[in-house]
């Protein structure tokens, strides 16, 4: 019971019924006392000394009681409510393509039209038959139970009247708000029925003459055939009365569906919560605004910010949802949580056990479902599969994976780029089902290569202005200085009153004149839809404005001159190049150009560069038109796609063309040996060294790997065979180990009965190898199967189709002996194991320091070229030594050679950049190393402004090593280019090119809303979700369960617990004695 505020008074000493009667016998015989001693007194002295007596006493009891003033302020807590906005990728879609009547029913929600205006009598009816239709399940069950209890005799259990009263309640009155004769008899008929059940479920028990339990299951069962017939039918008369209502033009409703359609999710989200939502918490709980960002949970101090950013990254509401119930802790009183979100995760783990943590604090999680869930109209390109690296003369296979929904049985044009150039397109019938296709690309130049595969409409023509194109260009004179300032705070600028106005043909202006500001605005008219880069260049200074619509109080500005730049010089600057802006087909969006001339001759110009690569600067007008006239008609497809994003996906391959080095180290030349030196023979760039111990033993040489580190360095593979421990030594492992870790080399292992591994189970090789000794029986034949990773891995993707793939590996024939007793190490990946419970590793691999280690635990391998021909058995090896050298040191001179980790990394990751530079004779070189960085054009030029300086740091313990990292580098294609400052490699140089871009996510894949993860999740939390139109009862509701919390405070005066009260009583005794003394006693 929550404590009432104001004063009380309580006895906190001991207990009163304790003290008083004890003090009341103490009373007595002190008085009995008193009057023995004091009776020969005269009156007064004997009353006044009585008088101290019985006040001392009373003090004294006063003391023991300790009578306490308590008052009492009872604080009233409000709950902790957390609005949480999805911002994430896909919450940038606007839904456009819903059903008029899920528009008109968001419309009507945020206020965009009246709903005054709307006759929704059929969309008030497929509410209340769909309730239904989920409700009856509860329905039967509780008749179920009725009939059960009556059949055992005793009473039903956990009865729900309320929902039987409810649907007979509304049957009522939706049967009489009119409509057509099957809707009003279907009504008619649910509030008779609904009306039975109800009046059973409170008698609890069947009638003896009348219903039945079953008798009405089997009614409600007819209803709900009857309510699920008659939803189509609904649906069918609320469109066309949606769609008389358009017919009608009243302008208010067609301005509100425009906004709505221009509003992506998030905005409609925040829209919501702040003119709806938010109003009906005030006073009741304390709103805090939250949004969900790629993983991490931001909060918002001002919820108008939260739809001023553009949603981007992946939905994870897991890792968010645990921050808050952190952040919330055990002091705050959690009300709830209200997502608005599509409810469509693409990151993360299961949310469920954070919404549990926030439920076990107190808080409700309610879920508002933002986004059409139907099916989108959506072309996606997923991935672009393809090597990392390829060697020249190899043929470059590329797998684009993609899907076409909502256009079945139309033409699309798949479009195959590489660096920019189009090399292939592809005619593809939309399914809407998953696809792959593959291109084989014949050899290709040395370097890293982009490819892009991007999807097309068929038949789609350039859309552009017919005639009168161009920019309108203002300009104001008399303004001196090369500031933007000036022009923009310049009261006629600023009044809208130029000095001379003229219609540029183009999106350029050359004038002679000096000491100007100008502004060239208009509309743009994109004649391909995808991701568009815009250029500019000026003299003296220039920035460019885009809008996303017609509206210039929507432009943001996407590119600019910060000082002049020549005429035709667009890549001085970094700025001069915008991001990429993905403008639809048709649609025409506001431009404006802000232009400050100072002295000498001027020149302003914006161009771009297409989604087909095609660089046009500056922009033609016939894609131009001039603001003051009415904007021009947008052509853009009334089936446009929900995401024009998500239309293509890249990759990069490196294509290697220097010679391979490899030492072949073995006790013999085993089978697996011969025919891996075949394979590598077969390439005239690979030199192969082989070293067989059982050859060079009785020839008198005893080194097996070279006797010095940087001979073992030269090599870029090491293939270690069946060796006993004593045949290498442990400085020959030592030097192996730091090949590996230090210079970034690759070896590969090959299991043998002799020693590899049973006699490795300490030293540098066992370090190396991805595998450690460990107690494993098992038959020493057995057939391989694919794990989980290497069913994704390079190394076994053999066949090109997985599930080819997967059944290939235990069709092939058994192997005759493998090194049963390994496991695999930690951080070690197997790719093929045993088919048998003990699954012993068979193809492992690791990364070790710089380099990489491959574990193949047979002598066999080889016996997989019998069924194939040598196939598997060459994919294999080729696809481990591309996989193996992927961070080896190369150069075009052995004095100075590089290596990158990664030719492709993500805007926040870091690449490792590794150099080895050293003379001739394999010593260190003695200058340092330093490496410049520059970002390139779409026409591989260094752009202006862009160049960095790295300097490298030496390794620690490795000779003629150095390294360096390589971060925050933006989107786009970088150049590397190393140098030594040594004088003998002063003339040497090695180049790579890294690209920086985002990985492609799952984001964009599934456009649709996922409103019944969302009902999961706020299941979870206790409470529930709905659709954007029904947010307001949904929240009305949640308000009401929303307790504040009463927190008491209590302020104790103590009115004898002090110093007070005990000089009272000895004052009290005090005058008694001194009486006493007075008049003679003692």
């Amino acid at each position: 019971m929550t404590p009432a505020s104001g004063w009380s008074f309580e006895l906190i000493g001991l207990a009163w019924w304790l003290i008083i009667p004890l003090a009341a016998l103490a009373g007595w015989g002190i008085i009995s006392l008193l009057r023995l001693e004091l009776g020969r007194l005269p009156r007064f002295p004997r009353l006044g000394l009585s008088w101290l007596r019985g006040a001392a006493v009373v003090v004294v009891v006063l003391l023991l009681l300790e009578p306490t003033l308590t008052k009492t302020t009872v604080e009233r807590q409000l709950p902790a409510v957390a609005l949480v906005v999805d911002r994430s990728g896909s919450m940038a879609v606007t839904d456009e393509q819903q059903p008029l009547a899920r528009q008109l029913d968001e419309a009507v929600a945020l206020g965009l039209v009246d709903a005054t205006v709307r006759p929704d009598g059929p969309r008030q009816a497929r509410r209340e038959l769909t309730a239904l239709i989920n409700d009856l399940p509860g329905l039967t069950a509780a008749l179920v139970e009725i009939q059960q209890a009556a059949t055992e005799g005793r009473q039903p259990a956990n009865l729900d009247k309320s929902l039987a009263k409810l649907h007979a309640k509304r049957g009522e009155e939706l049967a009489g708000a009119g409509g057509d004769n099957d809707t009003t008899a279907l009504f008619r008929d649910q509030a008779a029925l609904l009306g039975r059940i109800s009046a059973m479920l409170e008698r609890g028990k069947p009638e003896a003459i009348g219903d039945k339990a079953d008798g009405l299951v089997s009614a409600l069962t007819e209803l709900g055939n009857r309510c699920r017939a008659l939803l189509p039918k609904l649906d069918a008369a609320q469109e066309a009365s949606d769609r008389g209502l358009l017919a009608q033009g009243g302008p208010a409703v067609t301005a509100g569906l425009e906004r709505l359609r221009a509003m992506s999710r998030t905005e409609r989200a925040v829209s919501l919560a702040r003119n709806a939502l938010e109003p009906l918490l005030k006073d009741r709980a304390i709103v805090s605004w939250h949004a969900l960002d790629d993983g991490a949970l931001t909060s918002v101090g001002d919820p108008a910010a939260l739809a001023g950013f553009a949603p981007t990254g992946s939905t994870d509401f897991a890792a968010p949802l645990s921050t808050l119930a952190r952040n919330w802790g055990d002091q705050t009183h959690a009300g709830a949580v209200i997502l608005l979100s599509d409810g469509r995760q693409t990151a993360g783990v299961d949310p469920v056990p954070a919404i549990r943590a926030l439920n076990a604090r107190g808080a409700l999680l309610a879920g508002i479902s933002v986004g059409d869930a139907g099916v989108i109209r959506d072309a996606v390109v997923a991935e672009v599969r393809a090597p990392a690296e390829v060697f020249r003369g190899e043929t470059i296979r590329l797998d684009t994976r993609l899907r076409i929904t909502g256009y079945d049985g139309t033409d699309w044009r798949l479009v195959l780029t590489r660096d920019g150039k189009v090399i292939e397109q592809r005619t593809i019938k939309a399914t809407g089902a998953w696809q792959t296709e593959r291109f084989e690309l014949p050899d290709a130049e040395a370097g890293v290569h982009g490819f892009q595969a991007r999807l097309e409409r068929a038949g789609a023509v350039d859309a552009g202005i017919i005639s009168g194109g161009g920019l309108l260009r203002d300009v104001w004179g008399n303004l001196p200085g090369t500031d933007l300032r000036v022009l923009l705070d310049h009261p006629a600028f600023v009044a809208g009153k130029a000095d001379r106005s003229e219609v540029t043909p183009q999106a350029a202006s050359n004038d002679p004149a000096e000491n100007f500001g100008a502004v060239l605005r208009g509309y743009v008219v994109p004649p391909i839809s995808g991701p568009y880069h815009f250029w500019v260049t000026a003299d003296d200074r220039a920035q460019v404005f885009l809008s996303t619509s017609v509206d210039p109080a929507d432009k943001v500005k996407i590119a600019e001159v910060p000082e002049y730049a020549d005429p035709g010089v667009y890549d001085k600057y970094q700025s001069q190049r915008s991001a990429a802006v993905v403008l639809e087909r048709g649609r025409p969006y506001y431009i404006e150009v802000q232009h400050k001339q100072g002295g000498g001759g001027s020149h302003v110009a914006v161009g771009w560069t297409l989604p087909d690569s095609r660089v046009e600067r500056p922009i033609p007008g016939s894609f131009l038109a001039p603001y003051g006239k009415p904007p021009p008609t947008s052509t853009a497809n009334k089936n446009a796609e929900a995401s024009l994003a998500n239309n293509q996906a890249d990759a990069s391959v490196t294509v290697n063309d220097d010679p391979l080095k490899v030492l072949i180290v073995d006790h013999s030349a085993r089978w697996e040996s011969r025919f891996l030196v075949d394979l590598f023979e077969r390439d005239k760039r690979v030199q192969v060294v082989r070293r067989y111990q059982s050859i060079r033993q009785p020839r008198g040489e005893k080194e097996l790997l070279p006797p010095t580190q940087q001979e073992l360095d030269g090599y870029d593979i090491v293939v270690l065979g069946d060796l006993a421990p004593g045949q290498i030594a442990a400085e020959d492992q030592q030097r192996l180990e730091r090949f590996v870790s230090r210079r970034g080399g690759f070896v590969a292992t090959i299991a043998g009965p002799r020693g590899m591994p049973a006699s490795y189970a300490l030293g540098g090789i066992a370090k190396l190898l991805p595998v450690r000794l460990h107690t494993n029986g098992g038959s020493p034949t057995a057939t391989v199967k694919l794990t989980t990773i290497g069913a994704d891995h390079p190394v076994t993707a053999v066949l090109d189709d997985n599930a080819l793939n997967q059944q290939l590996w235990p069709a092939l024939p058994p192997l005759q002996w493998l090194a049963r007793g390994v496991t695999a190490k930690e951080g070690a990946e197997v790719l093929l194991e045993t088919q048998d419970d003990h699954r012993t590793p068979v193809v492992a691999t690791m990364r070790f320091g710089a380099g990489r280690v491959l574990w193949v635990g047979t002598t066999d391998t080889w016996r997989w070229r019998d069924r194939l021909g040598d196939r598997v058995h060459r994919a294999f090896w080729l696809q481990a030594v591309r996989w193996g050298l992927g961070m080896r040191l190369r150069g075009k001179d052995d004095r100075l050679q590089a290596a990158l980790d990664r030719a492709l990394i993500a805007p926040r990751e870091r690449a490792e950049l590794r150099v080895r530079a050293r003379h001739k004779d394999g010593s260190a070189a003695t200058g340092a190393v330093h490496a410049t960085v520059a970002r390139l054009d779409a026409e591989g030029k260094e752009l202006d402004g862009s160049l960095q300086r790295i300097d490298l740091s030496p390794v620690n313990d490795a000779d003629a090593l150095w390294h360096a990292g390589l971060e925050g580098l933006g989107e786009g294609r970088w150049r590397v280019t190393v140098k030594s400052d040594d004088p003998d490699l002063a003339t040497l140089s090695e180049i790579r090119d890294l690209v920086v871009r985002d990985r492609q996510s799952q984001e964009g894949l599934e456009l649709g809303a996922d409103p019944v993860n969302l009902a999961r999740l706020a299941t979870a939390g206790g409470f529930r979700a709905d659709s954007l139109d029904q947010a307001v009862p949904l929240i009305k509701d949640l308000a009401d369960r929303l307790v504040p919390k009463a927190n008491p405070r209590r302020t104790t005066h103590s009115l004898w617990d002090n110093y007070l009260a005990l000089i009272a009583v000895l004052g009290l005794l005090a005058v008694e004695w001194m009486w006493r003394k007075r008049v003679g006693l003692p």
